[in-house]
């Protein structure tokens, strides 16, 4: 694990001002200082030196930087410097009105060793949560609609034009989706180094349709594997691997906690007699050790063994629904996730993410990232994570957050006092 353990800047906004700062022994560190005194900039600068960006150094009028980390080795703290080199001139380069600068000014010499090319970070700005109201559909306009029109004769009942508005609202909402998606700013997560800003509702819902589809894939791909694997070990003359009838009781309970998945699995194969069976019995039997059948047993337990090796991608779908949700179960809403779309459920409606709150919104944003991509990175940065979140939210923000990524550096700045009511030793003054 990569940890910061201090950082010196020379030159910090103008290149008269130096500043020091010495970050919590603890995974989490909380910057707190007076508005203005320079939280938002220090977070850049981190960014910076982390993506090794020449432009937000030159941008914050940084001279020189001493960076004191570790790897690993608590007690084996590293020191690296970049610096502003004298002898280069920046070269301002006027053409037609347009003014571009030469920045590669600083030496980054010492951060050329094979363990920064590994780094990775993430920084989230303020601006997070934000909705497009250009496909923001209200199923509303489309009953209002329909009730104006001769059309409405078409439906038998009430409930079925009403289930044709949210239908046709949803479908309207991902085709616009669809279609721009070229042309909005999409988060790629192939980036060793994110800069979080302007995060939009829709591309947190393409990231998760996105991540849900490719758990889809790799559990057909396993579970076609094991299908394929254990049926040849069946076919072979010299096997004796599928000789005995039934399997041990601890092995029947795996296959159950994994039931709903697996059918879910084979649903999606191609139809035949030994899949149907299959769904069968998973949907029949409730203790797998009492199946009289030699094939069967094994094929299921392989079967389950094969999604367990791909837990990670399979588990953060259903991690981000059990956590968001554990947060907004007393207003009754409840976050889905399918293969065609990401909706909220409400009592007996559902609605889009865009149509979230304020606060919730920036709840699933940081989840969303820290889940399926957070614990992938070194460091994570995040101006004021307690925007537009409740009390009682904030309180457990970071904690949940650490553990979401247990092994990433969280360092954030904030006003909000709540954030360290029980974890005062992640506090980091800055004056």
């Amino acid at each position: 694990m990569y940890k910061i353990i201090k950082i010196e800047i020379e030159g910090f906004k103008t290149s008269s001002r130096n500043l020091a700062i010495e970050f919590s022994k603890e995974p989490v560190s909380i910057i707190f200082g007076e508005n203005g005194c320079g939280k938002t900039t220090l977070l850049r600068i981190l960014h910076g030196v982390i993506s090794q960006n020449s432009s937000i150094l030159y941008n914050e009028n940084v001279k020189k930087i001493d960076l004191y980390y570790t790897i690993g080795n608590p007690e084996n703290i590293k020191k690296v410097t970049v610096k502003k080199n004298e002898e280069s001139d920046i070269q301002t380069i006027t053409e037609s009105s347009q003014i571009s600068f030469e920045l590669d000014n600083y030496d980054w010499s010492e951060f050329l060793k094979p363990e920064f090319k590994e780094a990775s970070s993430m920084l989230f700005g303020t601006n997070r949560g934000i909705s497009s109201s250009s496909i923001n559909i209200n199923p509303d306009i489309i009953i209002e609609f329909l009730d104006r029109s001769n059309f409405y004769r078409e439906f038998r009942s009430r409930s079925r034009i009403h289930s044709f508005a949210y239908e046709l609202s949803d479908f309207l909402r991902r085709d616009i989706r669809r279609k721009g998606a070229n042309s909005d700013r999409n988060i790629n997560l192939k980036e060793m180094h994110l800069d979080l800003n302007n995060i939009n509702m829709e591309s947190i819902e393409r990231i998760l349709i996105e991540r849900y589809r490719l758990a889809k894939k790799v559990t057909n791909e396993r579970v076609q594997k094991a299908l394929f694997d254990t049926l040849s070990v069946a076919l072979s003359v010299d096997s004796n691997e599928i000789g005995r009838t039934g399997i041990p009781e601890e092995e029947s309970k795996m296959i159950i906690a994994h039931k709903e998945r697996l059918i879910e699995a084979l649903s999606s194969s191609p139809e035949n007699a030994l899949r149907d069976q299959l769904i069968k019995v998973l949907q029949s039997e409730k203790d797998f050790s009492r199946l009289n059948n030699s094939l069967l047993p094994s094929l299921l337990l392989k079967m389950t063994l094969e999604l367990q090796s791909e837990k990670t991608i399979l588990n953060s779908i259903d991690v981000l629904e059990k956590v968001f949700n554990d947060h907004v179960r007393k207003n009754e809403k409840k976050l889905v996730v399918t293969y065609e779309g990401v909706y909220i459920q409400f009592a007996k409606n559902r609605h889009s993410l865009s149509e979230l709150s304020s606060g919730e919104k920036h709840l699933i944003t940081l989840l969303t990232l820290f889940i399926i991509e957070g614990s992938q990175r070194s460091f994570i940065l995040i101006d004021e994570p307690e925007i537009s979140l409740n009390i009682k939210w904030q309180r457990k923000l970071l904690t949940l957050l650490n553990e979401l990524a247990p092994d990433s550096q969280i360092i954030v700045a904030s006003h909000s006092p709540s954030l360290s009511v029980k974890n005062t030793k992640f506090l980091v003054e800055m004056n």
